[in-house]
């Protein structure tokens, strides 16, 4: 999605509440994406394999178990990204500190900024809680 607003209505009941919010977490995602591909060049790089990636027992659990029994709202969404980004986040902790070549420290940090950045966005969207006050309820 462009950086620029595009002209009309939203495109989902989330934008009109929060405004920059798709804007937001579609960077959130390919942040995702580039960290992941650096992870994997940095792991080959350094002559090993990188682990497969398919569902395993932590996915599940980290995932939902069964199909929630009602619709998803904006609170609960934001409220599993929080849970995300902070387990993330202390993944990124964990392994810094830890012995690590400085180049790997170097972009385990800036990727451990990254994700305090979209923690902290999104607490500060929860604690808004504008989809309280718009009359847009998503």
């Amino acid at each position: 999605m462009p950086a620029e607003r595009r002209a009309g209505p939203p495109s989902c009941p989330a934008e009109g509440v929060l405004g920059r919010q798709p804007d937001e977490l579609t960077l959130f995602g390919l942040e995702h994406q580039r960290h992941a591909v650096v992870l994997e060049e940095q792991i080959t790089r350094r002559g090993h394999s990188p682990p497969d990636v398919e569902p395993d027992v932590k996915r599940v659990v980290i995932g939902a178990l069964t199909a929630p029994s009602r619709p998803l709202e904006l609170e609960d969404v934001l409220a599993g990204l929080r849970g995300n980004e902070q387990l993330t986040g202390s993944l990124y902790a964990k392994a810094l500190a830890k012995k690590l070549p400085d180049d790997l420290r170097e972009i385990l940090a800036a990727m451990h900024g990254e994700e305090r950045r979209h923690l902290d966005w999104t607490e500060r969207t929860l604690a808004r809680r504008a989809w309280e006050t718009s009359g847009v309820h998503p």
